[in-house]
């Protein structure tokens, strides 16, 4: 049997890399919880309101929990092993966008050397 009688799979040629899946998510979860699909970059919309999370978390699955629909209610979004990624207040009636306080651009982790070295 030659090479090109043989299926792909036999002769090696679909060779994949697996990536682990992500956690499934909750069945049953409280009223005040949902689960919301974050943009490319990071971001969901709750109520009309767009809240960016960050991009580092883009296209992953969150639990977005509210405690009431007031103004000054807080937001909690929590990756689906239940780390907490950010904490809001719920925004005046009106706004249309709620950022995540930090700065543009990649963040790192280092710290930076001081200006007198």
């Amino acid at each position: 049997m030659s090479a090109l009688d043989s299926p792909p799979q036999a002769a090696g040629a679909a060779t994949r890399s697996h990536q682990p899946r992500p956690a499934p998510a909750p069945a049953d979860l409280p009223p005040d919880t949902v689960i919301k699909k974050l943009s490319s970059a990071g971001a969901f919309y709750l109520n009309k309101v767009q809240y960016l999370v960050g991009a580092q978390h883009g296209f992953q699955q969150v639990l977005v929990i509210t405690n009431g629909d007031k103004p000054g209610d807080t937001i909690t979004v929590t990756d689906l092993e239940g780390e907490i990624l950010i904490e809001y207040t719920r925004p005046a009636p009106g706004t249309g966008y709620v950022g995540n306080a930090r700065p543009p651009g990649p963040h790192t982790n280092k710290p930076q050397p001081s200006p007198k070295s």
